[in-house]
C-alpha cells in the first residue's frame, strides 16, 4: 500500500512547499515542476522547474528557475529563464533577466531589468 502511494505518478505535477514558519538557510537546487516558498530563503535558488513566492516569501540570494511568479520580497538577482511576473505586492531589490516579463503596477523594483531571449550576459555586475 505505502509502495502505490510513493511511486512516481506523471499525472500529477511534483511539487514542493517551503510552508510560512520556515526558514532555511544555504543552497536550493531542484527540477520539481513546481516549487512554492512561503518562508524565508537565505542562499540561492537554481530550480530546472517553476517557482513561486507567496506574499510572505522573504528571499536573499539569486534565485533562477524557468518560470517565476513573485508576490514577496528578493534581495539579490533574477532570472527567469521562461517569463516573469511580478505582483503588486513585491519587494525586489536587485536585477532581473527574463524572457518575458509581466509586471503589475504597484510592485517595487529597484534594478536593471531586461527582457528578451539571451538577455543575462548584458546585465552589468
Amino acid at each position: 500500500m505505502i509502495e502505490r502511494f510513493c511511486k512516481s505518478n506523471n499525472s500529477y505535477p511534483k511539487q514542493s512547499k517551503l510552508g510560512i514558519s520556515s526558514h532555511l538557510e544555504g543552497k536550493i537546487l531542484g527540477s520539481e515542476r513546481l516549487m512554492v516558498i512561503e518562508g524565508q530563503v537565505k542562499g540561492e535558488i537554481l530550480l530546472n522547474g517553476d517557482l513561486e513566492l507567496t506574499e510572505n516569501a522573504k528571499i536573499s540570494g539569486n534565485v533562477k528557475a524557468n518560470k517565476l511568479h513573485i508576490y514577496g520580497k528578493i534581495e539579490g538577482n533574477i532570472n527567469a529563464v521562461d517569463s516573469l511576473s511580478v505582483e503588486k505586492t513585491a519587494v525586489i531589490q536587485g536585477n532581473i533577466n527574463a524572457g518575458i516579463a509581466n509586471i503589475i503596477s504597484g510592485a517595487i523594483i529597484n534594478g536593471h531589468c531586461l527582457v528578451g531571449k539571451n538577455q543575462e550576459s548584458k546585465i552589468p555586475k
